[in-house]
């Protein structure tokens, strides 16, 4: 055991340190790396969570506005319904006196 010895000795522990201070900077290039990407790829998601979101909340205001129209165009039509109803059964009681009073029925069609 001579300086040969020593000197490969120092040399390999030399030689050791150097790769494992290159390998723990790769590494924490590596962790850089994935963090950042990682990063990257959950904000894309929360953007594209909060896009659906107000797609989605849009959507649901459309469908309540389409409804809610649907509701006063039906509620205008059984209104308008229930005048007319009212308006015939009006026609018919003035018909039915006019009966009464001169005992003829009214001429349904008009024949030539």
């Amino acid at each position: 055991m001579g300086q040969g010895d020593y000197l490969a000795d120092a040399w390999e522990k030399e030689e050791t340190a150097y790769i494992i201070e290159r390998y723990v900077k790769l590494k924490a290039t590596i962790d850089n790396w994935e963090t950042k990407k990682k990063k990257r790829e959950k904000h894309k998601l929360e953007r594209e969570q909060a896009e659906l979101d107000k797609r989605r909340a849009k959507s649901i205001q459309s469908y309540s506005d389409k409804i809610t129209r649907i509701e006063v165009i039906a509620r205008g039509a059984r209104e308008q319904a229930d005048e007319d109803r009212k308006h015939e059964e009006s026609k018919v009681k003035e018909k039915a006196n006019k009966i009464r009073l001169t005992g003829k029925t009214p001429a349904t069609c008009f024949c030539f």
